[in-house]
């Protein structure tokens, strides 16, 4: 009569996994570029690949039976909402920043074109000097726009995957504090959940 509490333990029990992460291998760089007049975004480029050694580095996180859980869930689970929520709003909020800067990129993007557009159109020189001003500015808008989405992005990510690197005691301790909670949410005892700890910890 103790299966359905022991698969909801096996379900709900917090494990934190010791993981291996590579980093380096191949990237391509762009080595020569050609660019038609005033427009930073239109061109050719030529390229090549450049290898690079690959690095290991140790990581961790934290899972709930079988699935990975981010960062803010995890502090949800182990009695630490005001963190997770806190974390949760710099998440969105870095989310937000990269939607609106890619909106920005796209606007630029367009005054480059119109610019040059309006270059090759121009009638005489000032109306070719100040669109080619027009599609300088809006090239590097676009550049710089897309440069800050892609970062902000990239730290949203990080912020809700990313686990410390150190691994202290303390993340240990909340697990377990975890797991002993729920076993005694169930009703099991600590014989119950033995074999089950011993096999996860030693797999």
């Amino acid at each position: 009569d103790k299966l359905p509490a022991l698969l909801q333990y096996s379900a709900r029990r917090l494990e934190v996994r010791s993981e291996t992460h590579q980093e380096g291998g191949g990237a391509t760089r762009v080595t020569r570029y050609y660019g038609w007049p005033y427009t930073p975004f239109l061109g050719v480029a030529t390229s090549t690949v450049v290898y690079e050694p690959v690095r290991e580095y140790q990581t961790w996180s934290a899972y709930q039976g079988g699935q990975r859980l981010t960062v803010p869930a995890y502090l949800s689970l182990v009695g630490r909402p005001e963190d997770a929520s806190r974390l949760r709003r710099r998440i969105t909020s870095n989310r937000i920043a990269s939607g609106v800067l890619i909106g920005v990129a796209a606007g630029g993007i367009a005054a480059s074109v119109g610019g040059t557009l309006a270059y090759f159109a121009g009638r005489d020189r000032y109306q070719r000097a100040g669109a080619a001003s027009l599609a300088v500015a809006g090239g590097f808008c676009a550049l710089v726009s897309f440069g800050g989405s892609f970062g902000l992005a990239g730290d949203a990510r990080r912020l809700r995957w990313d686990f410390p690197s150190a691994f202290d005691s303390g993340i240990q301790d909340a697990t377990r504090l975890h797991n002993e909670d729920l076993r005694q949410r169930l009703s099991l005892d600590p014989a119950d959940v033995r074999g089950l700890d011993d096999r996860v910890r030693g797999r």
